[in-house]
């Protein structure tokens, strides 16, 4: 049964589970991406509209983006997280 939210997406997310940097020191757990953003699991606190700095590990490479945090979920020690907005030069 897929939900709302996930009938309404623009881009496919696709399974990435592998521990990614924020900031270059806050490691978290990322679990899906698309072209237009990732949701991760942290225990670090963000606030929505904070931008950082996402190293992101793929075929032996590690790419630097900036990203804008878009949601934030609040759970029992964890928090969810979408990096939505990816920032580009014009930003």
């Amino acid at each position: 049964m897929t939900t709302f939210h996930e009938e309404h997406r623009r881009q496919e997310r696709v399974p990435y589970k592998k521990d990614i940097m924020l900031n270059d020191d806050v490691k978290v757990k990322a679990i899906d991406i698309s072209e237009g953003g990732m949701y991760i699991h942290t225990f670090h606190l963000f606030r929505a509209g904070d931008i950082v700095d996402v190293s992101l590990p793929l075929r032996g490479e590690t790419f630097k983006i900036k990203a804008r945090i878009k949601h934030v979920q609040k759970g029992v020690g964890m928090g969810r997280y979408t990096c939505d907005n990816i920032l580009s030069e014009r930003d």
